[in-house]
């Protein structure tokens, strides 16, 4: 179809990777898709830019020629959510069915990413596992969970617990693992034996903490335990090098005002890990030695901290976010009545 054939050939691999949603999910949130798409290296950055600016561009691409429909707009214009156009569904689950897809160019093993819908797909894949043996022939690089009973939660719970057993998840690049109410703890040490993982989304999961382990994840790039009760890294210095956004954060109450949002406490070492982009929200209260190594955060594109200490500390603040002018596109600063007027407004 000519309207296919002339998307350039990583495009074609964005737009076919849209086949591991639900064909009913309306509700495609933009900023976790192109995270996705530049964890998956579906997509390289061209002429200086980083892969995650070509991923927005192909993103407004597919948007304005209608292969992906806009759904929620935010304030500023922007479009926050999508879903895929009907007819063009159908056309990439075709493809997407296909062993070697329409061009022989596209990326190999594509079709071996796993999106778990029912219990019947998990057994499949369980089964699959457990015949193909430690051979690194199945490439499993996508796993996404959309539960529908009970025991589809009972089977993904058991295997979270044996993730350690299945050798081919060390391929495994992106978990998605939003909403699963099935998610303990204890699963996460499991998760951190995944050593290539680059995506980790535990967004609204019931885990409390993470492990000391999560260092073992030297790879991941993205991490996000926004509306969880996570409050601290299992060690109080964590660094992960190639880390590029941390989301953080849980609004308690409708309202919005510093004791009604909670996040976890910034970890020493942060200052290490410059690859961060996105730091957002993070807890500083009281740490002077943290709000230095913001400082040193110079690809630093969003910034959200959260604040509660006295007036020197938040002059330390200032001095931090100064250094990131070059960089920094957007700041917010969370904190309560304490704060000194002349900071207020």
């Amino acid at each position: 179809m000519p309207w296919y054939n002339s998307l350039p050939l990583h495009y074609k691999n964005c737009l076919i990777y849209l086949s591991i949603f639900p064909q009913n999910d309306g509700n495609i949130r933009r900023t976790s898709l192109v995270r996705r798409w530049a964890a998956e290296n579906l997509i390289a950055g061209r002429n200086g830019s980083a892969a995650h600016d070509e991923a927005e561009h192909c993103f407004t691409v597919l948007l304005a020629k209608r292969f992906i429909l806009r759904r929620d707009i935010g304030a500023a214009g922007k479009v926050k959510s999508c879903r895929v156009n009907d007819f063009i569904s159908k056309f990439i689950m075709d493809i997407a069915r296909e062993e070697k897809f329409v061009d022989a160019d596209l990326q190999p093993n594509f079709g071996h990413r796993i999106s778990i819908h029912n219990r019947g797909q998990l057994q499949q894949v369980l089964w699959t596992l457990q015949a193909s043996g430690p051979s690194p022939c199945l490439n499993i690089r996508k796993h996404s969970t959309n539960t529908e009973d009970g025991q589809t939660l009972d089977d993904l719970t058991k295997f979270l617990e044996t993730l350690p057993s299945f050798a081919q998840l060390g391929l495994l690049t992106v978990l998605d693992l939003e909403g699963f109410d099935g998610l303990k703890d204890y699963h996460l040490k499991n998760i951190c034996e995944i050593f290539q993982l680059r995506y980790l989304n535990l967004r609204r999961t019931k885990i409390t903490k993470l492990p000391k382990q999560i260092e073992k994840l030297q790879q991941l790039e993205t991490l996000d335990i926004r509306e969880t009760a996570v409050r601290s890294f299992g060690t109080s210095s964590v660094v992960l090098p190639m880390l590029k956004h941390m989301l953080a954060g849980c609004t308690q109450h409708p309202n919005e005002d510093v004791e009604s949002f909670s996040t976890v406490c910034m970890p020493l070492g942060t200052g290490s890990m410059t690859n961060l982009q996105i730091l957002c929200h993070v807890d500083v209260s009281g740490k002077e030695d943290r709000l230095v190594e913001i400082g040193k955060l110079l690809q630093l594109r969003k910034l959200g901290v959260v604040f509660r200490s006295k007036r020197d500390n938040f002059k330390h603040l200032l001095q931090a976010i100064e250094k990131l002018n070059q960089s920094l596109l957007s700041l917010s600063l969370c904190g309560n009545n304490r704060w000194p007027q002349d900071y207020r407004h």
